[in-house]
Order: C-alpha cells, then structure tokens, then sequence
C-alpha cells in the first residue's frame, strides 16, 4: 500500500509539474514565432523543467530522509510545493521567452493566468496538493492541452 501510494504522489507531483506550463503573460511578449515552432520549444522547456522538478524532488527527499505518503506533515507539503512553484516560475519564464504566436496572445495569455491561480492554490494549500485532494493546475494543463502542447499540457 505504501509503494503504490508513494508511486501515485510521485505520478501526481510530476502531473502537477508539466499540468502547469506554457504561456505569455498577456500583452507584454514579443510576437515573431510561428505556432508550430512556439509548441515545440515550449514543449521542450516543459520536459526539461518536469526532469529538473524530479531531480530536485528527490534531492528534497533523500536529504531530509523524507518520503511521500498519506501522513505528509504541513512543513514538508510546503517544501515540496516551494520546489513546484520554483521550477513552474523557471519555465513559464523561459517560455514567455519565446513569444507568442501572431493572434494567439489570448489563448496562451490564458493558459498563463490559469497557471498563475493554480500556483496561488497550492500555496494556500499545499498539503491538500500534496495529498492529490486538489488539482490546482487541471485548468492550465486542459488549456495548455487545448492549444497542442504536449508535455504542458500532460495531466
């Protein structure tokens, strides 16, 4: 019970982590990338960013001499959530980076705010996250879906 537990927090925190990427913030990108191209990078920005949440996860863990289950205390919710924020900050940085595709500022506006509430929530709350009682990110992740990404959009 407590491996399949520790393999579902596990599986949810990533969901959390990729759920949550891609995005502009409204109207202070740039516009010169094709959308095609726009997925692709931000794709790859996702992958690279859920890898590095994993890492530091575990990192986290090991360190501490923590592991995931059902009894998480509120002091290690919240480290694990400050780990997500982090690296979902890092990325949705990244990919405002890119630009935004000509007439897609809206859509991917949206996915960005809808990430940004979702990140609020978790801190407001970060053990009903960790406990996968929340799905803060559901929103961007559909959004981000939506729009084609894959690994930002993967739930």
């Amino acid at each position: 019970m407590k491996r399949r537990f520790s393999t579902l927090m596990v599986a949810a925190l990533a969901a959390v982590i990729v759920a949550g990427c891609g995005g502009t913030d409204e109207d202070t990108t740039t516009a010169a990338i094709g959308k095609a191209q726009f997925i692709t990078r931000a794709d790859a920005i996702c992958a690279k960013g859920s890898e590095q949440t994993q890492a530091d996860l575990a990192i986290y863990l090991k360190k501490e001499g923590v592991t995931l289950n059902e009894n998480q205390t509120k002091d290690e919710s919240i480290a694990l959530i400050a780990i997500l924020v982090k690296n979902l900050e890092k990325e949705v940085e990244s990919i405002r980076a890119l630009g935004t595709p000509s007439g897609d500022d809206g859509r991917v506006g949206a996915i960005l705010v809808a990430l940004e509430e979702g990140t609020k929530e978790a801190e407001k709350d970060p053990v009903a996250v960790v406990r996968g009682e929340v799905n803060v990110l559901g929103k961007a992740g559909e959004l981000a879906k939506e729009y084609g990404l894959q690994a930002c959009g993967q739930q």
